[in-house]
This record gives C-alpha cells, sequence and structure tokens, in this order.
C-alpha cells in the first residue's frame, strides 16, 4: 500500500524530533543509556526512510527558487548534518574495532575493558621501540584509548631520546612506561595482562603495600629456584596488584612501615626478640593486618601475642595416618612383631566453614605439608571485643600428634591414634575493633603449602589469595 504524502512527512519528522532529542539528551546530560540509543537509532531509521522514499522531491529541494529553496536547503542539510553528528556520537561511545591478527592478541578482555573504565585522571603510556614494525601493540594501545580518552599513548624512540629513556629506568627497546600524577610503572612488554594490571595499580585509590618479614630463618619471597622459595607467590601478589616488599629488623630501630597494609610472617625458624615483637603487636593494634604462617616444632615467641588474639597454638604436627592392611599385620605377626600406623606428612584440607573468604571453596581441597593445629582460645580467657573465626580444617583422618621428638627423630608416632582424630583447625582469622575499623589477624598452621612446590597444587593457591583479598579489604578478589 503506498503512503501518502503527507504520512512521509509526519514519519520525517518524527525521525528528526526522535534524532536530534536523543543527540541532544546525550549532549545535555553526558548520559549514553539505552534510552538515548533507541531514539538516535529510530530517528535514524525513520529521517533514512523518508529520504530514501522521497529522493525525486528532496533533488527538487536543491533548485527550487527563491526562499523557498533556500529553507529546504537548510532543513535538509541540517537533518543530514544531525545524521552525521549522530553517527559520529555513536563511534566515539561504542568501540567497533576488529581483531584482524590470526591469534587475536589484540583484542582486549571484558574484564581490562572494566579495568580501564574505572580510570578518571589521564594516563600516557610511553612505548620504547626503536622504529620496527609495531602494529599489533598500536591496535592494542588503540583498544584502550577507545574504550577511555583519559588513556593516551607515544612511540618513543631510546636512541634518539636517552635522557627520558633514563628517567624511567628503560633499558632495552620494547620496555613501557605506565606514567600517571602518582607515579610510574615500568613493563618489561606491551601485553594486555601487564598494561591491564599496571592501570589497576597505578590508579587504584587504596594501594596495599604487602611487607614480608625477613631475618629469623623466614622463607625468601623473591627466590625463584628452591621449592622452599616464594618466587610464584612473590609474582602473584604483584599480578594482583599488591605492592611487595621484604622488612628486616635493623636494631636499634624496630619499626614497621607506617604504610604497611598487611604483614606476612612465613615459616620463621628463629626467636622473635622481645622489642620485635612489641614492634608487630603495637602495628596490630593500631588497626594493622596481618597473616601468620606458623609451622609445627618451632618456637618464635609469637605465641603469647597470638593467644591475646584468641588463638591458642598447639604443640602438635598434624598428620594423615595410614593404617596397616591386614596382609601387613599379618606378616608382622608372623615374625613376631606388629605393625605399626605409618605417619604421612603431607595432609588434605578441604573442611572450610562458611565464610566470605571460603565461600568459593566448598567442595575443593589444599594440600598442606607439616602442619600444625590451633584453637580458639575460651571466650572469658581473651578480650570480649575479638572474635574468632575457623577458615580450614583438616578431614577425619587427620590426626594430632604430641609426640614430636619421636616423629620428627624416627617418624614414630604414639600408640593413642583415635584420641586426637580430625577434622582439626590448621587456619584461623581473629578480628578485633568495629567492621568498619577493624584489626584482621589470620593464622595458618603451615608456611610450605604456598611455597614454589606446592603453590599450584589444587587450590593453595586460591586459598592464599582469598585470605589475602579479605584482609586487604578487597572482597571483590575473593574467588
Amino acid at each position: 500500500m503506498k503512503l501518502h504524502k503527507r504520512n512521509y512527512q509526519v514519519i520525517g519528522f518524527s525521525g528528526a524530533v526522535c534524532f536530534l532529542f536523543g543527540v541532544g539528551y546525550f549532549l545535555v546530560r553526558r548520559e549514553f543509556s539505552l534510552y538515548v540509543l533507541v531514539n538516535i537509532l529510530l530517528g535514524a531509521a525513520m529521517g533514512g526512510f523518508y529520504l530514501y522514499s522521497n529522493l525525486k522531491e528532496v533533488s527538487k529541494l536543491f533548485v527550487s527558487p527563491g526562499r523557498r529553496g533556500a529553507k529546504n536547503i537548510a532543513i535538509t542539510t541540517a537533518l543530514v548534518l544531525g545524521i552525521v553528528i549522530g553517527v559520529n556520537l555513536l563511534s566515539n561511545r561504542f568501540y567497533f574495532g576488529r581483531d584482524l591478527t590470526r591469534d587475536k592478541v589484540s583484542s582486549i578482555s571484558e574484564y581490562s575493558v572494566k579495568a580501564v573504565q574505572w580510570v578518571k585522571q589521564p594516563i600516557e603510556i610511553l612505548v620504547f621501540s626503536t622504529g620496527k614494525d609495531n602494529s599489533v601493540e598500536k591496535y592494542l594501545l588503540d583498544s584502550y584509548g577507545f574504550y577511555n580518552r583519559n588513556i593516551s599513548y607515544r612511540f618513543v624512540d631510546p636512541e634518539r631520546n636517552p635522557q627520558l629513556a633514563q628517567r624511567y629506568g628503560v633499558t632495552k627497546a620494547g620496555q613501557a612506561v605506565v606514567t600517571h600524577k602518582d607515579g610510574f610503572l615500568l613493563l618489561e612488554a606491551v601485553t594486555e595482562e601487564k598494561l591491564t594490571n599496571a592501570v589497576t595499580r597505578i590508579t587504584q585509590s587504596v594501594k596495599n603495600y604487602v611487607y614480608f618479614l625477613q631475618g629469623h630463618g623466614e622463607h625468601i619471597v623473591d627466590d625463584f629456584n628452591t621449592n622452599q622459595g616464594y618466587g610464584l607467590l612473590w609474582n602473584e601478589l604483584k599480578n594482583e596488584n599488591y605492592f611487595v616488599f621484604k622488612l628486616k629488623f635493623e636494631p636499634p630501630n624496630y619499626y614497621i612501615p607506617g604504610n604497611c597494609t598487611i604483614l606476612i610472617v612465613a615459616g620463621p625458624r628463629r626467636m622473635f626478640t622481645t622489642l620485635e615483637v612489641k614492634a608487630v603487636r603495637e602495628f596490630l593494634e593500631n588497626g594493622g593486618r596481618a597473616l601468620f604462617l606458623l609451622d609445627p616444632n618451632v618456637k618464635t615467641g609469637l605465641e603469647e601475642l597470638v593467644t591475646d588474639w584468641g588463638i591458642a597454638l598447639e604443640n602438635d604436627c598434624v598428620l594423615d595416618v595410614v593404617f596397616p592392611s591386614l596382609i601387613e599385620r599379618a606378616m608382622a605377626g608372623m615374625s613376631g612383631r606388629k605393625a605399626q600406623p605409618r605417619p604421612v606428612f603431607q595432609v588434605m584440607v578441604n573442611g572450610f566453614p562458611e565464610h566470605e573468604i571460603t565461600r568459593a571453596m566448598k567442595e575443593r581441597a589444599v594440600f598442606m605439608s607439616v602442619a600444625r593445629s590451633m584453637k580458639p582460645v575460651e571466650k572469658q580467657e581473651v578480650n570480649l571485643n575479638l572474635k574468632v573465626e575457623p577458615l580450614a580444617l583438616t578431614t577425619s583422618k587427620g590426626w594430632s600428634e604430641t609426640h614430636l621428638d619421636g616423629l620428627f627423630t624416627n617418624a614414630k608416632i604414639s600408640s593413642d591414634v583415635f584420641s586426637r582424630r580430625g577434622p582439626l583447625n590448621v587456619a584461623l582469622l581473629s578480628t578485633k575493633g568495629t567492621p568498619e575499623a577493624d584489626s584482621r589477624m589470620i593464622v595458618i598452621g603451615d608456611s610450605d603449602f604456598v611455597n614454589n612446590e606446592y603453590f599450584n597444587q589444587l587450590y593453595n593457591r586460591d586459598f592464599f589469595m582469598n585470605c589475602m583479598a579479605f584482609i586487604s579489604a578487597q572482597a571483590s578478589h575473593i574467588s
């Protein structure tokens, strides 16, 4: 059915109104919502339909004599100009680029998009290059710029600008620097992971500074070469936007830096002095947060401090016990001896009570090696302002061995196996203060479960990083 000429005019006029209203709403409110998008698209569609259906009439507008012709030309020009402006607004608001590389190396993930959208202050990315083909890096950097106009970049030749390279510590081509009003971060290469982490770290309003205490035989945090090192954890913390440092008390300066967000004591093998314990205690009492990984059969001097926070460390070692089979017992009986249970120092931890830290740990497990158990101190013995909560327990096969001399000397276990069976607490959380301003301490009875050997086994990494997220008040990072 052919529409009447007046109907075409109504459609064209309505389209112009919708389109201009959508554009005007966006310009005034600076808010691009679905409502605005529908108005612009509907207006453009109706206007386009009107122009297409009246090509002859529209062409006559530009040759009509007199004022009417000039007026019609002005109206049509305004309509076309409005459509062009609208298309530009859409292209500026939405990124329509396509990754044409074979391995999709230039695409950025949804996580990166969300991260860069939070940037409120200008960021400039300096890519130090000697002039080779940078098309992949350029496309990747363009993606960040499209999603947030506060992010810009430029390529710098380190040979022509040695002073700039020296200023940022650049030593080779291919490195990049993310600059912000709060400082800069040096990247070894231009990749999405490194760029997004750098943007997040340099712009986050609350920066978490993690200090690993050293000097008492603790695990070496930047050691990547031995099983006992913490190199993998060191890298993981940096990738999760923590600023990580080593701290060693140097007499007579027994203090913890004022910017310390989290203090970690990981597997000390020697006693803390009275002044060192005092420094840790004052840090906690002033709102500090700490994570203690304390192994069995080691006296550290921190026991009284931990007890004051409502956590009693057991002087034991948690084992999984393998009982002799019928055949083993029969063979032992034939030789005139009794088959004994065998200790297994690696224990499975799969009991995770309901808590924010462990909400995603159901039906998961953590693998610990040479761990100790602990329990909450009785309420009447501690400050009522404390709240102690269990975080992780062994399986029912876990067993608390208290005869440590025989255990660690010749792997001998005592006979009362059934009297101290699991589940046993191997991690407790203690909080003091109000929910808005509280101090937090997490004590875990094993320091080996996040060393280079065990860090990526089962869900060891997840449990530790969830503990870090909670005590640093980053609940959104708990997974």
